[in-house]
This record gives structure tokens, sequence and C-alpha cells, in this order.
């Protein structure tokens, strides 16, 4: 019956700091309760397993790369929402705490029976290549949200100044030498949208009503 449909799946992605967030947050007001917005945060490796790596420092440096995601869960779970017929009716997702750093089992949940829509959002939705092959093949429709790769930086580094334990500069370095060359990655898996959007730069505006207040 219906319950049994697969949902509509939608991938937001682009550079860091171009607004995916933004982005999936006001699709989700326009969509309505049929929605449900999931970032791709929540598949960041635990900051344990990625320090129990051979690479642990070049890991930890790096993490946001594409090797530094734990793929194989994720798609393990978009499995279980674009199974028909499906042999679950709620899927749990994890989200990123912001705080500890490190993923949030089961923060969010796919209900089949309330969530017509799935907006994923995040940086290698539309990536073919480190063990991302096959992820864009999950997604109905791909939105890929494009900017200047000086800006998107620019608006990492701005975002970045909250975070503890880094000297401003160091906070730069890293921006220049892990977040631009994720950006560079990124920008490769544009040619799979089927639509391009230019971003506005929303991260760095306070978020406001999407719409007018009746």
């Amino acid at each position: 019956g219906a319950a049994q449909k697969k949902p509509f799946m939608v991938a937001i992605s682009g550079m860091p700091g171009v607004g995916k967030s933004t982005s999936a947050q006001a699709l989700g007001r326009l969509l309505g309760e049929d929605s449900i917005m999931l970032p791709m945060d929540g598949f960041h490796t635990p900051m344990a397993d990625l320090q129990a790596r051979a690479d642990a420092a070049d890991a930890t440096y790096r993490r946001g790369a594409p090797d530094t995601f734990d793929v194989p869960r994720l798609r393990q779970v978009l499995d279980q929402v674009v199974q028909d017929p499906p042999e679950k009716s709620v899927v749990p997702f994890p989200g990123f705490d912001h705080a500890a750093q490190d993923p949030a089992p089961e923060q969010y949940h796919f209900r089949r029976e309330t969530h017509k829509i799935v907006v994923m959002e995040g940086l290698y939705l539309l990536h073919e290549a480190d063990g991302w092959n096959g992820i864009p093949d999950y997604f109905d429709f791909k939105l890929y949200v494009d900017a200047d790769i000086d800006e998107a930086i620019a608006a990492v580094k701005e975002r970045n100044k909250v975070l503890s334990g880094y000297t401003p500069e160091e906070l730069a370095a890293r921006c220049d030498r892990v977040d631009r060359r994720n950006a560079e990655t990124v920008q490769t898996s544009k040619v799979r949208a089927d639509l391009v959007v230019q971003s506005t730069f929303l991260p760095l505006t306070p978020p406001g009503p999407l719409l007018p207040q009746s």
C-alpha cells in the first residue's frame, strides 16, 4: 500500500561554507511535515576510530575529507530507506553533536508513514570516488549549491572562529590546507547535479522566517 512507497530522495551538495544546511532547512519549511531533513555529518567517523588508525594524526587533522566518513554505514542506512518493499517502517539516522565533535546516534528518525520526501545535505553526496561510488544513485533529485571557492573558504574561516583549542592562525592554515582541498574535490561532483543554484551565502546572515508570517 502507500506505506510501502519509496520516498522521493533529494540530495543537496556543495563546497564547505556555501549554505547547504541553511538551504535544506529552508526547503524543509517549504515542504512541511511530509519531509525530513538529514545531515550527512552524522556519518563522520567517530574521533576515537580516527585516532586508532595507522595515520591517526593525519586523519584527525584532515577530518572532513572523503575518507574520514563511515560510507558503508551511510550506504546501509540509505538502503533501508529506499528498500521496496521495505523491511523497516522507522529508520534511525545519526546527527552530529558539535559540542562533542562526534556523531550522535539515532538523533533523527525517518518514518515511512509520514515522510514522503527525504532531503539530505552534505559535501560528498554527489561524489563518485574514495568509496562513495554509487551514493549519488540513491537520490532522485540532486541539487548543487555553487559559489566562488575563495568566498566559500572565507565563510568557513569566519565560521571556524568559534572553535576552541586552535589559534586563529592555525584555523586559517587548516582552512587553506584541508577545507580548500575538500572544496576542490566537491567541485568535481557538480556535473552530477540535476540543478545547480548559486549560493547567496546564507550562513553569513542570521536565519529568519522564510516566508512572511500570517
